[in-house]
């Protein structure tokens, strides 16, 4: 990608656009079209993020707060040249560079974390002038192992679980599965069914649903003691999904669950977390996981 500043021109040559966390990203930025610039002192390659999030916003007035929408760029990466040792300052020149992406580094999220490589003038005393380039960053599977939660959590009047044989599952893949009920006491349900949502969670609790998938295993029924149940069930996250993420201010979890609907009482139910990558077959290779974040 090509910027003309004025003076100069800068631009930007990456080695691809697709990049997997861990991966090297070779760079090289022409500078030219112009005279010498006499205050540029560096040039600069910057590997970064900007996320977008939600937060609580207290009111001027102390009343109350409402939320707002923020992004602040977080940079991952920095390759510097000063300009005695890159010439640039002289002409048309070249700086080649090598950056590299963390093995937390969170996928691309479309309105939420949007990738980039960045060439930057640093101009003493003046106004720099960058370019910057756009990436995708893809998640690959098991990249979110370390702090995607295993342990399945039932809740209400009916022992349930969850019989799947992963966690770790790719967009449009589909899921199957058997769900398991062992009911306490008896009761009625409406309907049993299984759901899977995709939640993106930013600062102060503030959640907000991506997707939602519902399919029914079964219609009206009596539910006893002794008479356990197995559903099988298929499911799948949609081909176009947000992959599993923890970027620096929000992160996006997907949960598989069980619910048994139930008229005037609460529905007993089990969730399990998974993992959901949208790499394809051919790069999505397991990584380390990720160390957890605090």
């Amino acid at each position: 990608m090509v910027c003309d500043t004025g003076d100069n021109s800068i631009l930007v040559t990456l080695s691809a656009h697709e990049f997997l966390p861990g991966d090297s990203i070779d760079v090289s930025v022409d500078i030219g079209g112009g005279p010498s610039d006499e205050k540029l002192q560096a040039v600069r390659v910057e590997l970064g993020y900007v996320n977008t999030y939600r937060h609580l916003h207290r009111r001027a007035n102390g009343r109350g707060s409402h939320e707002r929408e923020t992004s602040d760029t977080v940079t991952v990466d920095t390759r510097e040249l000063p300009v005695e040792q890159s010439g640039i300052g002289i002409g048309s020149r070249r700086f080649e560079a090598t950056v590299t992406l963390p093995p937390s580094a969170p996928p691309s999220l479309l309105g939420y974390v949007r990738w980039h490589v960045k060439a930057v003038l640093d101009r003493r005393r003046a106004l720099d002038r960058d370019e910057a380039v756009p990436i995708s960053v893809l998640a690959p599977a098991g990249a979110n192992a370390a702090w995607v939660q295993a342990e399945q959590v039932s809740e209400g009047d009916c022992e349930m679980s969850l019989a799947i044989p992963a966690h770790v599952v790719c967009v449009g893949e589909t899921l199957s599965g058997v769900l398991h009920l062992d009911p306490k006491t008896s009761f009625d349900v409406r309907a049993i069914r299984v759901e899977l949502e995709c939640l993106i969670e930013h600062h102060d609790n503030i959640e907000k649903t991506l997707s939602e998938e519902e399919i029914s295993v079964a219609g009206a029924t009596e539910l006893k003691p002794g008479s356990p149940l197995a559903l099988p069930f298929e499911i799948a996250p949609p081909a176009d999904g947000a992959p599993t993420l923890r970027a620096a201010h929000n992160k996006v979890r997907w949960h598989l669950k069980g619910v048994c609907d139930r008229k005037l009482h609460r529905d007993a139910s089990v969730t399990a977390e998974l993992d959901v990558y949208n790499a394809p077959a051919e790069r999505a290779r397991r990584t380390d996981p990720a160390p957890p974040q605090p």
